[in-house]
């Protein structure tokens, strides 16, 4: 968008109002154009230092879901409601307990910067997705999300995972967190007639990843549909993806209307800390274009 032909430009105006479209995602200007402003030398390849300002998300190629913590004066505590910055429409719900949940108000979303809402074991908070994340069958999906875990009431702390049970057999799959072995990042997915589990995971302090920090903010990523059944699970430390690679996964997931899709619970096993930017997509997202989101966010966070 053009600069204003004279007057002073607030950060106000460009974190809350130029530019916003109708689910409140405001277009930010260019880098070159803030350069310019602030009377600094153009820099096309940088991140402008106003990303950091929580007005505006930031949305790579067409997500099927968006929520963008980044925009912290969106999400008022009187609501249960956690809008689709997509642009689909496709709201989450702030909800306790399991199964689908119950709605309550948003009581752990916080607006100092970087934006994000809390989940915990002990109020049993989560986010509740749109059935539209939960991927069944063998479709093609990416999930992303940023998270931290500060402790371990369970050892499977949920961060997304559309995961329940068909009488006494487990169904679905999802990424969580664990402390079982070494602290260890997980993609699980359940065969929902014989309740087998195919499960691949990156360790924290192994194999050169660095070793787990309780707080600090990671990006994790599962990327699956590429050459048919091929999947990539994707961790993001101070910029540096560490990833692994598994084919084929043939598992066809089982889904039910009695189990939700959630960001920061597992079943009955919630995230003890925080959730942030949470992104899914109906393909498998190149790598390469992971590494671009977490680029692009992880100003917030790191």
């Amino acid at each position: 968008m053009a600069l204003p032909a004279s007057g002073t430009l607030e950060l106000s105006r460009i974190g809350a109002t130029d530019g916003a479209n109708s689910v409140g995602v405001v277009l930010p200007y260019s880098l070159r154009q803030l350069s310019i402003l602030a009377g600094k030398t153009p820099t096309p390849n940088g991140i402008s230092g106003f990303y950091s300002y929580p007005g505006y998300g930031y949305k790579n190629g067409s997500p099927d879901i968006l929520h963008d913590f980044g925009l912290s004066n969106r999400f008022p505590s009187s609501s249960s409601q956690i809008i689709d910055t997509s642009g689909n429409g496709r709201t989450g719900t702030f909800v306790t307990g399991t199964g689908n949940g119950t709605n309550v108000n948003v009581t752990g979303f916080t607006t100092a910067f970087p934006g994000n809402i809390a989940t915990q074991t002990s109020s049993q908070y989560a986010v509740r997705l749109d059935n539209t994340a939960k991927y069944g069958g063998t479709s093609a999906f990416t999930w992303i999300a940023w998270f931290r875990n500060t402790s371990f009431p369970t050892s499977y702390n949920g961060i997304i995972a559309c995961e329940g049970r068909s009488g006494s057999t487990p169904i679905g799959h999802s990424i969580y967190i664990s402390d079982v072995g070494g602290t260890s990042i997980n993609y699980q997915r359940w065969d929902g007639t014989s309740g087998s589990a195919a499960t691949v995971n990156i360790i924290f302090g192994t194999g050169g990843v660095p070793a787990f920090v309780s707080g600090k903010w990671y990006m994790v990523a599962l990327t699956y549909g590429f050459s048919g059944n091929q999947l990539s699970l994707l961790l993001y430390i101070n910029g540096v993806r560490y990833s692994l690679t598994y084919s084929p996964l043939t598992t066809s997931v089982t889904t039910d209307a009695s189990w939700g899709v959630f960001a920061g619970l597992r079943y009955n096993n919630w995230l003890n800390g925080n959730i942030g930017y949470v992104a899914t997509y109906p393909a498998y997202v190149y790598p390469s274009d992971i590494d671009i989101i977490n680029t692009n966010t992880r100003q917030r966070y790191d």
